[in-house]
C-alpha cells in the first residue's frame, strides 16, 4: 500500500502493511517530498541501487516508500534461492570489477551524465501537450534510474577501501583503529571541489557590504535580485561567477 496521502492528512501503516525493518531515509530526502518528487526522484534510487546489486552481485535489494511524505527505505536479503546464488558467485569477482570503476566512470558514465544534464536543462519544456509531458516524464524516471544505477555501482568502493583497511589492521595492528582510513582520505574530488568554491564565494559575500546586505533577503528575493539588468557593477561580477559555479556544479 502506498501512503503518501496529502499534506494535511497523516497516517503510519498498521503492522501487517509492513513487511522488515524500515528507516526514515534522512541521507537521500530528510525533508518532506511531493508525490511527483517520490515518483521521479527516491522511487528511482531504489530501482537503480537494486539493479547495480544485481550487476555486482550483492545479496540485497533496496525498497522505498513513502509514509507522510517522508521516505523510508529498506535493505532486504534476496528472496529467490537461484539469484542469491547467482550473486554470490559474481560477487566473488568483486576485486576485478571494481577495477574498472574508475576507468568506466571516466569513459563511459560521466560523459553520458553531462550529456544527459545539460540536454534537460536547455530543453524547453512549455509548448510540450500533456500526452508528451507524460511521456517526458517517463523518460526522466528512466534516465534517474539510469543515474542511481551509476551511483549504486560506485558505491562498491567502500569495498575496496574496507578490505584495505583489514589488511592494514592485520598487519600493522596500529593502536589508532582508524589509521588505515586516514591513508585513504585526502583525494580531490568533484565534491571537494564544489566545496572550496563555494566557501570562496562565501568569502566575497562576507568582504563585500553590497553583497552581505543582498543575502539578508528571502531567497526568492535573491535570485531575482542576481538576474536583474540594473544591479551594481560588484553584484553583476558576483552573479556571472556564481552562475559559472552552478553551471560547473549544479
Amino acid at each position: 500500500m502506498d501512503h503518501r496521502g496529502d499534506m494535511g492528512t497523516l497516517r503510519f501503516p498498521n503492522d501487517d502493511e509492513v513487511d522488515g525493518f524500515w528507516g526514515q531515509d534522512r541521507i537521500h530526502a530528510p525533508r518532506p517530498l511531493s508525490p511527483l518528487a517520490f515518483d521521479l526522484i527516491t522511487d528511482t534510487l531504489a530501482l537503480g541501487f537494486t539493479r547495480a546489486h544485481a550487476e555486482y552481485g550483492a545479496p540485497i535489494d533496496m525498497f522505498t516508500r513513502s509514509v507522510n511524505n517522508y521516505l523510508y527505505s529498506s535493505m532486504r536479503p534476496v528472496a529467490d534461492p537461484a539469484e542469491a546464488a547467482r550473486r554470490a558467485e559474481l560477487y566473488a569477482d568483486l576485486p576485478r570489477l571494481l577495477d574498472e570503476v574508475g576507468e568506466r566512470w571516466e569513459n563511459e558514465w560521466k560523459p553520458e551524465l553531462i550529456r544527459s544534464v545539460r540536454a534537460n536543462r536547455v530543453r524547453d519544456y512549455r509548448g510540450l501537450t500533456n500526452a508528451e509531458l507524460a511521456a517526458e516524464l517517463e523518460r526522466q524516471r528512466a534516465d534517474m534510474i539510469d543515474q542511481w544505477t551509476i551511483h549504486g555501482r560506485i558505491n562498491f568502493g567502500v569495498v575496496a577501501g574496507a578490505r584495505f583497511v583489514d589488511f592494514y589492521q592485520a598487519t600493522f595492528e596500529p593502536d589508532d583503529p582508524s589509521e588505515g582510513y586516514q591513508l585513504l582520505q585526502g583525494f580531490v574530488t568533484q565534491t571537494v571541489r564544489a566545496t572550496q568554491e563555494m566557501w570562496r564565494l562565501s568569502r566575497r559575500i562576507r568582504a563585500a557590504a553590497p553583497l552581505r546586505a543582498l543575502f539578508e533577503r528571502p531567497t526568492s528575493e535573491i535570485t531575482a535580485a542576481l538576474a536583474a539588468p540594473d544591479i551594481g557593477p560588484e553584484i553583476a561580477a558576483f552573479a556571472d561567477d556564481f552562475r559559472a559555479f552552478l553551471d560547473e556544479y549544479g
